[in-house]
């Protein structure tokens, strides 16, 4: 019998391409990293908790 499965979609690896910018490596301690993790919508995601501080930063 042949596969009649639909082949699911892959979901994309890596930082988002939209993103723009330079790389660059931080080191934070462990409260703040459990700080920016909890930014980050929620998800753990510490690059995007940095990003949505500095933008809270910047409003002020």
């Amino acid at each position: 019998m042949p596969d009649t499965k639909q082949p699911q979609e892959k979901r994309p690896v890596g930082r988002p391409a939209d993103v723009g910018g330079k790389r660059v490596q931080v080191y934070l301690d462990a409260k703040s990293l459990a700080i920016a993790a909890k930014l980050g919508n929620g998800n753990g995601n510490v690059s995007d908790g940095i990003r949505q501080a500095l933008k809270q930063a910047a409003e002020r």
